[in-house]
């Protein structure tokens, strides 16, 4: 195909960058929760690879019970989102890391260890209230 030669009307998936995925059998992804896609399914952020760190989730989502995509929710992704800084030495994140990765420690918790650990996003700003990331695709 041709590059264009004028507006395209692109379509898009969500609304204001909140994205809706269904949630993997057996978790809880809870309200201000880093989350990401594993397998396909939404899951709670851990210290574990494999997992596409997303964004917040904007709603408790319950799975515990059901099964994979028994039900879904709603992340938003692309905004910087603050989270706890490691507490655990050679793990914390400091000024010296703006703009780059970090990685999921557990569903709240970022440092720069990169280890068996998923990369939570780039970090944008290290203030007095934790680490400012920015989550989604285009950032990992």
């Amino acid at each position: 195909m041709a590059a264009l030669n004028t507006y395209r009307d692109t379509p898009r998936l969500g609304s204001e960058h909140l994205m809706d995925y269904p949630v993997k059998a057996g978790v809880v992804c809870y309200q201000g929760a880093l989350v990401g896609i594993q397998s396909g399914f939404l899951v709670p952020a851990t210290a574990a690879t494999g997992i596409l760190i997303m964004g917040r989730c904007e709603q408790t989502l319950d799975n515990s019970t059901g099964i994979d995509g028994a039900i879904h929710g709603a992340v938003l992704t692309d905004y910087a989102f603050c989270w706890d800084n490691s507490t655990t030495a050679g793990d914390i994140i400091t000024q010296a890391n703006v703009g780059a990765l970090c990685y999921a420690k557990d569903d709240h918790t970022v440092g720069v260890q990169s280890a068996g650990r998923s990369a939570a996003g780039r970090v944008v700003k290290v203030d007095n209230s934790g680490v400012w990331v920015i989550s989604g695709l285009e950032y990992l």
